[in-house]
């Protein structure tokens, strides 16, 4: 990446490969192994996490062609936990429209962090072909301690942002990213986790379903990543 350009804000790994994460680690992949049907694809398919040096779960970025790609932000649902890369929601995607697109998933990460990010990408990179927005839950916060990245909720005692109404600081995160690329670019907006309807209408997301689950069993699995790609891809040809 050109030195001039912003750091993107990242809590992962730098230049690493990683057989296991903390939510799809081998302890709870043996015990789901007993839950699971012989046919289960993940019993023998092994996923790697290979992260870049930038801590994302994606090639160099001096490799990327970001004025021809998509770049697709949000917690550990865009990261892809629990599945093999080419099962991710982005790599899916970037298979049926044909078009590179790039993995800005942090595992772990709140609406906050994704537009901090997606401001970096508007301030410091050459503008892309459009953006997808994953939304992470609207009860997530990002903080700074001892110089690391940590993601808070409402139920972390003893802090006081405890009392904060998260869930309106999160929709004005929402509002503000779509607002900066409003007129410039495709955007598409998406989550997995629960919001009420009043919130997907005002903030014109899309629910996607958990039809499956992935690996750990925790995340969305293959087959919802899938659903959730060919919505973005139907809406990207719309607005490409």
């Amino acid at each position: 990446v050109n030195n001039l350009m912003k750091q993107f804000i990242s809590n992962r790994p730098k230049n690493e490969i990683r057989w296991w994460r903390p939510a799809d680690n081998e302890k709870s992949f043996k015990r789901n192994l007993k839950k699971i049907s012989n046919d289960w694809i993940y019993r023998n398919k092994e996923i790697t996490y290979s992260y870049n040096e930038q801590g994302f779960r994606e090639k160099s970025f001096d490799e990327i062609n970001w004025k021809e790609s998509v770049v697709v932000f949000g917690c550990s649902t865009v990261e892809g936990v629990g599945l093999a890369l080419e099962d991710t929601l982005v790599k899916q995607l970037e298979k049926i429209i044909e078009r590179p697109v790039v993995n800005l998933g942090i595992g772990g990460s709140g609406v906050d962090l994704a537009c901090w990010n997606s401001s970096i990408l508007h301030e410091s990179y050459p503008t892309p072909k459009a953006i997808v927005q994953v939304w992470s839950s609207l009860y997530r916060y990002a903080d700074y301690e001892d110089e690391q990245l940590l993601t808070h909720t409402p139920e972390d005692a003893g802090r006081s942002y405890i009392r904060l109404n998260w869930e309106f600081r999160s929709k004005k995160y929402i509002e503000t990213d779509r607002m900066l690329w409003k007129d410039k670019i495709a955007y598409v907006a998406g989550t997995y986790f629960d919001m009420s309807k009043d919130n997907l209408s005002q903030l014109n997301i899309k629910q996607f379903l958990w039809m499956d689950r992935a690996r750990d069993l925790v995340h969305p699995g293959i087959k919802s990543n899938l659903v959730a790609a060919e919505y973005c891809a139907e809406q990207l040809k719309l607005l490409i």
